[in-house]
C-alpha cells in the first residue's frame, strides 16, 4: 500500500492506493501562478476559498489553520493545511525555504538538518527533532519547482527512520510586490510508540505552524 501525492493548480490530491481500497485527500492549497488579493471576499473554488474570517486572520497577518486526522489502510495520518501572509517578497521566502543550513533556525524543534543529495529538482534532507522526550529523525525526499515555487515531500521509507510515514508540500505565492503567503501541507503517521500518541494533538499543532515560524524568521532578518 502506498500514499501517492499529486501536485495541481490550487489543491494538493494524496492518493492512498491499494488492492481493495482507493482514498482522495485533498487540501485546498493556495495555485502559485498568479498573485493572491486579499481584499477579496473569496479565492476561486479550484484555488480553495477562504472563509470571511480565514480572510480577517490572513490581513491580520495571522496563521490560519485547518488540521485534520485521517485513518486510511494502515496508516493514522495527522496533519493539515496551513497558511501566513509574510511581510516579505515571495523570491525572498522561497529562497529561505530551500536554505537546509537555517532550518534549526526556523522550524519547529528541528535541531539539526543535512542536505545529504541535491540533483537540482530532486533533494534528500536529513532531519532531527527534539521535543519534550521525543528524539527523532528521518530524511524526506523532496521535489520542486522553482517557477512555481512549489515543492512535495515525503518521507524516505528506504532509510532508518523515527516516524512511520509522512507527505506534504509548500508554496510561496506573492501578495503584491513586497508580500506573500506561503501554503503548507502535511499528513504523517507518528507509529504507535507511547510518547508519540501521548503528545500528538501538540506535534500536530507545531505542525501546522511551519508557515509561521518562517515568517518570525524572515521578517526578523529584514
Amino acid at each position: 500500500m502506498s500514499l501517492k501525492i499529486v501536485v495541481v493548480p490550487g489543491r494538493m490530491v494524496a492518493r492512498l492506493t491499494g488492492v481493495f481500497a482507493a482514498a482522495v485527500i485533498t487540501w485546498p492549497a493556495l495555485a502559485p501562478s498568479q498573485p493572491l488579493d486579499l481584499a477579496r471576499s473569496s479565492e476561486p473554488a479550484d484555488q480553495g476559498s477562504f472563509t470571511p474570517a480565514e480572510l480577517r486572520q490572513l490581513r491580520r497577518g495571522e496563521l490560519v489553520m485547518r488540521p485534520t486526522a485521517v485513518h486510511r489502510g494502515d496508516l493514522d495520518l495527522v496533519g493539515g493545511t496551513s497558511w501566513q501572509a509574510i511581510d516579505a517578497p515571495a523570491d525572498v521566502v522561497w529562497e529561505t525555504l530551500l536554505d537546509t543550513s537555517r532550518y534549526a533556525r526556523f522550524l519547529p524543534s528541528v535541531t539539526d538538518a543535512r542536505l545529504l543529495t541535491d540533483e537540482g529538482r530532486r533533494r534528500v534532507v536529513w532531519l532531527r527533532h527534539d521535543y519534550a522526550v521525543i528524539d527523532a529523525s528521518y530524511c524526506l525526499v523532496a521535489t520542486l519547482d522553482p517557477e512555481r515555487r512549489s515543492a512535495s515531500f515525503r518521507v524516505d521509507t528506504s532509510r532508518p527512520r523515527a516516524i512511520r510515514a509522512g507527505w506534504g508540500f509548500f508554496t510561496v505565492r506573492p501578495l503584491g510586490e513586497r508580500r506573500s503567503v506561503v501554503s503548507y501541507g502535511i499528513l504523517t503517521d507518528m507509529g504507535s510508540g507511547l510518547a508519540a500518541g501521548l503528545l500528538a494533538p501538540t506535534i500536530r499543532d507545531w505542525m501546522l505552524r511551519v508557515p509561521e515560524t518562517v515568517k518570525e524568521y524572515v521578517e526578523r532578518r529584514r
